[in-house]
């Protein structure tokens, strides 16, 4: 398999896996081979964190081609919505930023017209 930087070694090793992705422990996926046997492209919405991380890195040491998506919707707790695709650069993957801070606006104000409530309140 390809060598793959220190972090996302250290991470891979949290699954108990090496580069091949499928020694000490982990079963081949059939799943993921018909994938890679395809040559489908998986999508998958990340946070930059630790399970995005860990799901993405699983994906592509099975050989999946991944490409990975963050929505930009404003969101407080992300002073730069950038550092996502920093923090999942080196797992391999690219990571495409969607600005949906219209869409997520919009929709809010919709909610608010119709007196929309959630969870009961």
């Amino acid at each position: 398999g390809k060598s793959l930087p220190a972090r996302c070694r250290y991470l891979c090793s949290a699954w108990a896996c090496e580069a091949s992705g499928m020694a000490n422990g982990l079963k081949e996926s059939a799943i993921l081979k018909s994938y890679v046997d395809n040559g489908d492209v998986v999508g998958i919405c990340v946070s930059g964190g630790l399970d995005s991380k860990t799901v993405a890195l699983r994906l592509r040491l099975a050989g999946v081609k991944v490409k990975c998506f963050t929505a930009d919707i404003a969101q407080p707790d992300e002073e730069d919505i950038s550092d996502v695709a920093k923090k999942m650069a080196p797992c391999g993957v690219e990571t495409v930023i969607v600005d949906l801070k219209d869409d997520i606006a919009e929709g809010a104000f919709e909610a608010v017209a119709c007196m929309a409530s959630y969870d009961g309140g």
